[in-house]
């Protein structure tokens, strides 16, 4: 059934019938293939380690992505970094969704970001990025406010593991975005 689902998704988000569904700057999130990436799945409460953007370029369906530095991929490509057992989904921004913005400008943001270094420490800095927070800051400089707030990180769940990954600095309290904030994030719905 896993592979069915994975099967069609994939279909879905490859067929140019169904590619209008779709808009730059969605989100698309998925269960990333990495040793730490469950641990960021459990301490987010939900089953996403890795997130990125959609960018529609001539009919084709592209994913901006910071894993490694900030870069775009294929959807296929992207999809191919989930688990086996893992989970993919798309959330659109409300604000996004009621704004006018040119196709032109998701591109013109994208370089802006572009080859930007991943941020293993996951601390907000625009020196380097990680995940969520590129897609975050890029969806707030496309919408030109702030409509995506950050939280104070929470790393108690698994903090012993996360003592080791963070060389004894955990950024417990500081803030941030995990994937998993865009299910409970009220600026976000999940599309098809």
């Amino acid at each position: 059934m896993k592979a069915l689902y994975f099967i069609t998704l994939i279909t879905l988000f490859n067929s140019h019938v169904h590619s209008s569904e779709f808009q730059s700057g969605d989100v698309i999130v998925i269960s990333l293939k990495c040793y730490i990436c469950p641990v960021i799945e459990d301490e987010g409460n939900g089953p996403f380690s890795h997130s990125g953007i959609i960018l529609k370029r001539k009919n084709k369906i592209m994913v901006a992505q910071a894993l490694g530095p900030v870069h775009v991929v294929p959807l296929k490509t992207f999809l191919k970094q989930k688990r086996k057992e893992g989970k993919v989904a798309v959330y659109r921004s409300y604000d996004l969704e009621n704004s006018n913005v040119p196709e032109n400008r998701f591109i013109s943001v994208y370089k802006k970001f572009k080859n930007i270094k991943f941020d293993n420490d996951f601390s907000w800095d625009d020196e380097k990025l990680y995940c969520s927070e590129f897609v975050v800051k890029f969806l707030n400089r496309i919408l030109g406010f702030e409509s995506i707030r950050v939280k104070k990180m929470s790393f108690k769940k698994n903090y012993s593991i996360w003592k080791k990954y963070f060389k004894n600095k955990v950024p417990e309290g500081e803030k941030g975005y995990s994937p998993n904030d865009f299910i409970f994030d009220k600026n976000f719905y999940r599309i098809k």
